[in-house]
């Protein structure tokens, strides 16, 4: 394989391991795209651009957690990005500057990935989205895993059909209560901090109209939680005796 190919999956799969701390090859289809494979094996997607007199990279996710469609087509949304003098590496945040008007107007066209009314996005979308957009850019995959499962356990099934707007902070408590409350203390901590960070990306790409912030968040605590299965136990003692006489 040369160093400069249009990337297929079995290309990037058959890639030898360089003796040298990592090797790049960029791909012939988008310009600045590539995959870079380091002396461990490690395959990373990445997108290089130039704005203005300033390099960037961004790196778009592990292979092969992420597929090469899914790389390519972020890559191909960074360039129009670039194309319209936007850092794609800057978070988007609710403001009138020109540059961010833009941003959301290029969000609008590629509907895909937002929700067409503001709010209105279901859970499960949003969800689907945070995993395929932001965690396979910004999160190692071992990392998504453990996000993936925890946050479709306990939450996809309770919410799955109900829109992003209508979730509030009494019904991300109830889930954590209820976790803490079958003894999960370690789950019901990880729960808490995935939801929190799933929410605040949420609310900073627009998925969200009004956003309850889950800082104050503050679940059953464990002894209180100890206390009352230890009331409920004793209870069902007494009835057990009571049934027995």
């Amino acid at each position: 394989m040369t160093n400069k190919t249009a990337l297929t999956e079995l290309l990037i799969r058959n890639i030898p391991v360089p003796n040298v701390i990592s090797k790049q090859y960029p791909d012939t289809l988008i310009p600045g795209f590539g995959v870079r494979v380091s002396n461990k094996g490690l395959r990373t997607f990445y997108y290089r651009y130039k704005i203005g007199s300033k390099y960037g990279r961004l790196t778009l996710g592990h292979f092969p957690d992420v597929k090469l469609a899914t790389a390519r087509a972020a890559a191909a949304k960074a360039r129009v990005l670039v194309r319209d003098g936007i850092d794609p590496s800057v978070p988007v945040t609710i403001s009138t500057e020109p540059s961010v008007e833009r941003h959301f107007a290029f969000k609008r066209r590629h509907s895909d990935s937002v929700a067409p009314l503001k709010g209105q996005i279901l859970f499960s979308k949003a969800l689907d989205d945070y995993f395929n957009i932001y965690c396979a850019a910004n999160v190692r995959p071992s990392t998504t895993r453990e996000y993936r499962w925890t946050l479709n356990a306990h939450f996809l099934p309770r919410w799955e059909s109900r829109t992003m707007q209508s979730i509030t902070k009494g019904d991300v408590l109830a889930i954590i209560n209820g976790i803490v409350k079958q003894g999960n203390f370690g789950a019901a901590r990880h729960a808490q901090k995935y939801i929190k960070g799933f929410f605040s990306w949420a609310a900073g790409h627009d998925y969200v109209v009004t956003y309850a912030r889950l800082d104050s968040l503050r679940p059953a605590h464990r002894r209180q939680c100890s206390h009352a299965v230890g009331n409920s136990r004793a209870a069902a003692r007494a009835r057990h005796r009571h049934h027995r006489r």
